[in-house]
């Protein structure tokens, strides 16, 4: 249940009034009117009502009331629909309380309906029905889905957050009103250090990745698990971390680790050899001078450790080389140079 409109007559100014005026509601969500606080001058007949938005009435309530506050039992059923009028019907012209100044348009029930204005002429009228108690008629189907994903309802697929109402057509006309409260989560990439803080190590050496806390779960492409993990790979390597949050969504992220064998041969060779751009769109440029004859083979393996390209034609001489990405999915890819003392891998970004 949720309570909405002006929560009390005391608030603004205001009197009381005989006359027919209403307040004015839209409905997202099928619910009911269940009851209001009224304020009345004297004892008498009122009857209660709800008007659809050519004023007909579609519920109504005759009661006794007597001089002072109450609160009064209603049971008026409001469909998904906009401009419904509610009012008094009032022969007997007892005075019932209204503000005439102060309202602020408009007092939202949650995301069942709203109250959007008045009947009057003026602005800052509210008219009559206080602390209005309001609840849903139908259950609402409480739905959470990671971003990227969707639901479908009958014919409609929804992917954002939102409060959603389907009518299923049946053929023996027993229609059904699907109410759906969608959540969407997004998934928060963990961010990964390295010990080294470089990711750099020597050959035989040990590289600590610790990812950040906060999810589920940790799983590595490595088959390891945890949110940390010490490596000591023998080549240059791309660690995958996929993470599960209390949603139950997941996040992928990379760390590179470079192995060096920390001698001054392997520095020298690759000093003559660039990438750009990185990141980049597409197209990337490999630059390096071979005249040493030191470059025998390049590789290009996407992140599940495909080989996608191989350059084998490398000339004793001065290359640049353009490789084109536009048609590989954007994500990580590693450049393997095999050199006459070893593999290095290079991290490339398409965006």
């Amino acid at each position: 249940m949720i309570f909405g409109g002006e929560p009390d007559s005391i608030n603004n100014p205001g009197g009381y009034f005989s006359f027919d005026r209403r307040l004015v509601l839209d409905c997202y969500v099928p619910s009911r009117i269940i009851s209001a606080m009224i304020y009345v001058e004297d004892a008498g007949t009122l009857t209660f009502e709800l008007r659809d938005d050519n004023g007909t009435i579609i519920e109504s309530s005759t009661q006794n009331v007597v001089a002072g506050s109450q609160r009064v039992i209603l049971n008026f059923d409001l469909p998904v629909g906009t401009d419904y009028e509610l009012g008094l019907d009032n022969p007997d012209q007892i005075g019932v309380f209204r503000n005439n100044s102060g309202a602020s348009y408009p007092y939202n029930f949650g995301s069942l309906a709203s109250i959007t204005g008045s009947t009057a002429n003026s602005p800052g009228y509210y008219y009559f029905y206080y602390d209005i108690e309001m609840a849903a008629t139908v259950t609402p189907n409480v739905v959470s889905i990671c971003d990227g994903n969707s639901i479908s309802v009958g014919s409609n697929t929804y992917s954002t957050t939102g409060v959603y109402i389907d009518t299923l057509n049946a053929s023996n006309f027993c229609d059904s009103i699907i109410y759906t409260d969608l959540t969407v989560n997004q998934a928060f990439i963990p961010s990964i250090a390295t010990n080294p803080f470089d990711g750099k190590i020597c050959l035989g050496d040990a590289a600590t990745i610790t990812a950040s806390t906060g999810y589920q779960s940790y799983s590595w492409d490595n088959g390891m698990t945890g949110q940390i993990i010490i490596v000591s790979p023998t080549a240059d390597q791309l660690y995958t971390l996929t993470t599960v949050d209390v949603n139950g969504c997941s996040a992928v992220n990379t760390v590179m680790i470079y192995v060096d064998s920390c001698n001054t041969s392997t520095e020298e060779i690759f000093s003559n050899f660039s990438i750009y751009p990185n990141p980049s769109s597409g197209l990337i440029y490999l630059d390096f001078d071979n005249s040493s004859n030191s470059f025998s083979q390049i590789s290009i393996v996407n992140i599940l450790g495909e080989e996608i390209l191989t350059l084998n034609e490398i000339s004793q001489s001065k290359n640049i080389k353009s490789i084109d990405f536009s048609s590989y999915p954007k994500g990580i890819y590693l450049i393997k140079i095999k050199t006459t003392d070893g593999i290095i891998n290079r991290k490339v970004i398409i965006e």
